[in-house]
């Protein structure tokens, strides 16, 4: 069914996010987005401003590992190929990160917008001014710490529903490791990664290792903070997701990582995972590319976190042959992790919603009781009125 240019059409202040098609390329969902951006600008001086109008196209790529979220498109024109890579910018999953009003507004049209054939020239085409907006460290803020963060409930607020469904083929490319000498790679690698003593790794595009099926449905939410007397808002989703991965994936990594666990059968029910950190007040000057003006990276005792991260990757190798290993990539559940370190904002939102659904649940009993009540004194009333008078 098409849908018309109206309701394809997401303005945010003075700029018009106009999604035109969508297409799949190396199992990676892309939408083209015509960007049309309005501005009064004076011309000479003591006349009144004019509008000028600027378009230009982009693309916008779906991450597979980061909940589906929505990611700036670009990359170099040598990275086209069999070594296909998306430049993720300075901070891998927050500095490509589309607005997540935009985002939301896509994920609703998504399935109503005309697929057509690849063509991802927009992405290399503009990669020169993509690059260096994803690389400014100017967008940067000063990494907050989760233990010093107070978090605003009182400011909840919802922002929508949201799903990714997917199912992507195994093995994805060892794109470092492929078709390179084993002795390149350092000691710790080769202990907790590689099979012990081959001469070289290779890919084996002859194996099915079968297909990797995520289902994840949640909402997503935000709220203030602050951090060392300074206001920033939180975004953040509740979700259940259910992940079935191959009987033929290994993982092949050190044991001694218990934050990721590994498992081939995932079904969780109301896990969080945060998704964004921004000044309070963002201006939205990046909105020619769709993305926020700031970002600000969180850490957990003292290390970084990723955001949006359900998937992570894992390795495994196996030796086929007698003289060379073959080795491939899939995917992880990483949610545990980030829902043990946000468990207590979750209980509390739960425990809000739900004191909330059960107010609202009052409140409508008690409109149909009330109209009821008087449905019953209207009929009395009438009843008494056509009763014959007595003489």
């Amino acid at each position: 069914m098409s849908i018309s240019r109206k309701n394809r059409t997401f303005t945010l202040n003075n700029t018009s996010f106009i999604f035109e098609s969508k297409f799949l390329f190396k199992e990676i969902a892309f939408v083209n987005v015509n960007v049309i951006s309005k501005q009064l600008k004076t011309i000479f001086q003591g006349q009144p401003p004019v509008q000028k109008q600027t378009s230009k196209n982009i693309i916008f790529a779906r991450s597979r590992s980061e909940c589906g979220m929505w990611r700036l498109c670009v990359t170099k024109p040598g990275d086209i190929g069999d070594n296909f890579y998306l430049q993720k910018g300075s901070h891998y999953t927050m500095s490509a990160f589309i607005i997540l009003e935009i985002q939301l507004f896509l994920n609703s049209i998504i399935n109503s917008l005309p697929e057509v054939t690849e063509d991802i020239e927009p992405c290399i085409n503009q990669y020169s001014q993509i690059s260096k907006t994803i690389q400014n460290p100017k967008r940067q803020g000063t990494p907050i710490h989760i233990e010093n963060c107070l978090f605003d409930f009182g400011s909840l607020k919802k922002m929508g529903n949201y799903e990714y469904v997917n199912s992507f083929s195994n093995p994805h490319p060892v794109n470092q490791t492929d078709l390179k000498m084993y002795s390149q790679l350092n000691k710790q690698y080769k202990r907790s990664h590689w099979p012990v003593n081959p001469t070289k790794v290779l890919m084996d595009n002859n194996i099915d290792y079968g297909f990797t099926v995520i289902d994840l449905h949640g909402s997503i939410y935000s709220m203030e903070l602050n951090h060392n007397s300074r206001p920033y808002i939180f975004y953040y989703m509740i979700y259940s997701c259910k992940i079935e991965i191959p009987e033929s994936i290994h993982e092949y990594t050190d044991k001694a990582n218990k934050d990721y666990m590994f498992e081939k059968s995932v079904k969780v029910k109301n896990f969080i995972v945060p998704i964004y950190v921004s000044p309070y007040g963002e201006s939205y000057e990046q909105l020619e590319f769709g993305l926020y003006d700031t970002y600000i990276p969180m850490k957990f005792g003292g290390k970084l976190i990723e955001f949006s991260k359900v998937l992570d990757y894992i390795q495994q190798c196996r030796n086929i042959r007698s003289f060379v290993p073959t080795c491939t990539t899939s995917y992880k559940f990483t949610g545990y992790y980030y829902d043990d370190m946000f468990n207590a904002i979750k209980v509390k939102t739960l425990n809000i919603i739900r004191a909330k659904s059960r107010l609202l649940n009052r409140t409508i009993r008690k409109s149909k009781s009330k109209s009821k009540s008087k449905s019953k004194s209207k009929s009395k009333s009438k009843s008494k009125s056509k009763s014959p008078s007595k003489k």
